[in-house]
């Protein structure tokens, strides 16, 4: 039986905080490789940040969250504008279609925290009782 006194629960808090920081890390790495390309714009601002107790993955242009999780589509209204050549459009509703996300960020934690987590943290716990003896 062990003794599980406020050390040892820290200990443990702080081992299981490092398996996750780890796991979110690979999954950043395994985003960036899926994150998708067109000017190379997403895949710059995205970063990866370590917080009080654990971490994030963050990719911070206004649009990553539509390349993240698609749009719905469905008619959208424009203004009246006028053109460069200076003639004036009238306001007019147009149909965008519906547009499926890549994904790359909630696939990228799904595939590094199946099974991943349970393992790390056990190394980590591993690593920090590897002197403890059972009473």
């Amino acid at each position: 039986m062990y003794i599980i006194n406020s050390k040892i629960k820290s200990q443990i808090k702080i081992a299981l905080i490092d398996a996750l920081r780890h796991r979110v890390d690979m999954s950043y790495r395994t985003s960036q490789v899926r994150v998708p390309v067109r000017t190379g714009y997403l895949k710059r601002h995205g970063f990866f940040s370590v917080v009080e107790n654990g971490a994030q993955i963050i990719y911070s242009p206004i649009y990553s969250s539509y390349v993240e999780r698609g749009i719905r589509g469905g008619n959208q209204n424009v203004r009246g504008h006028y053109r460069r050549d200076g003639t004036y459009v009238r306001p007019f509703t147009r149909y965008i279609p519906p547009r499926e996300g890549k994904h790359y960020i909630e696939s990228s934690l799904r595939d590094n925290f199946e099974d991943e987590l349970a393992n790390d943290f056990d190394a980590q716990l591993r690593i920090r009782f590897k002197n403890v003896k059972k009473e």
